[in-house]
């Protein structure tokens, strides 16, 4: 776990990594040097052993740079990075392994300083880049979706799914991409709670910072904001998607735990999540698992 930030609205951003000892729940900091204060950036894990980081926002700007941590030798490496525009950067954004290798990073486009009246799009660029070499490209591929931020993506078989990030279209879906990940099989067990509950009669409302969580079928939707205005507070709505035969909303429960904001994967088949924030702007720094029984 990297970076982040330790108060809400602060644009002080962290530079602290940790790991989590799945054995013992505990958590230590590991210290290596030349770590990057980061915040609201993505993060993509490749070869079994590099900690891909990508944009975010640096205490500055926002950046487009390339940050990899090996975790095997515990240093961090910075690639020679080309191909973004110069005056823009990325934040809020997401940034997903494809099984060709490439990654496709969706999302949030802003200047490098923030204007007032500057407009951000919703450019989407396929990053390719070489370890040995140390060299990361990206190319514009798309303008394909709407301006988004704050928006989760995730895959079922050759479908791109993106969920949230604005206050309309709570869903985008788009052909032809397929993840680089193996999917968990405890996703598909989550699978029988859908079929036995009604879908949802209309979509889902907006919201954004929320987590998901994709199986071979189905998408796992925790907390978020939504867009009820400046008193909004997160919440803790679960939420089950499938695609077949058609696109289907079910709502599994609310969970107590409200959160915005936090960071989630599945590991030894358990659904964890970790920090992020809830009602009067309190920032949490607990790992929690998700067991949904039935």
């Amino acid at each position: 776990m990297h970076g982040g930030i330790e108060a809400r609205y602060s644009t002080l951003p962290s530079k602290k990594i940790f790991r989590l000892n799945l054995d013992t729940m505990i958590w230590n900091e590991v210290r290596a040097e030349n770590s990057p204060s980061l915040s609201h950036h993505a993060c993509v894990p490749l070869a079994g052993k590099y900690m891909v980081l990508i944009g975010g926002w640096n205490g500055k700007s926002r950046t487009s740079s390339i940050v990899i941590f090996d975790t095997m030798k515990e240093e961090w490496i910075y690639p020679n990075v080309t191909g973004f525009p110069d005056d823009a950067g990325l934040s809020s954004h997401t940034a997903s392994l494809l099984n060709d290798g490439s990654i496709i990073v969706i999302g949030r486009e802003g200047t490098l300083r923030m204007q007032p009246g500057k407009e951000y799009t919703g450019n989407v660029y396929m990053l390719k880049g070489c370890m040995e070499r140390r060299e990361f490209r990206y190319e514009e591929y798309s303008r394909f979706t709407e301006s988004r931020s704050g928006h989760t993506t995730s895959f079922i078989g050759p479908t791109l799914y993106i969920i949230g990030g604005r206050n309309d279209q709570l869903l985008e879906v788009h052909k032809g991409y397929r993840s680089g990940h193996p999917k968990n099989n405890l996703m598909e067990s989550i699978v029988t709670i859908a079929k036995s509950l009604p879908p949802m009669s209309k979509m889902p409302g907006g919201r954004k910072h929320h987590i998901a969580i994709e199986g071979s079928s189905t998408i796992l939707i925790h907390g978020g904001e939504t867009f009820r205005g400046q008193n909004s507070q997160p919440i803790g709505e679960i939420l089950l998607m499938t695609n077949t035969p058609n696109i289907n909303f079910y709502k599994v429960g609310t969970s107590k735990v409200e959160r915005a904001g936090h960071a989630c994967c599945i590991a030894q088949d358990r659904i964890l999540f970790h920090g992020g924030f809830s009602g009067k702007d309190l920032i949490h720094g607990d790992t929690r698992e998700l067991r949904i029984l039935w």
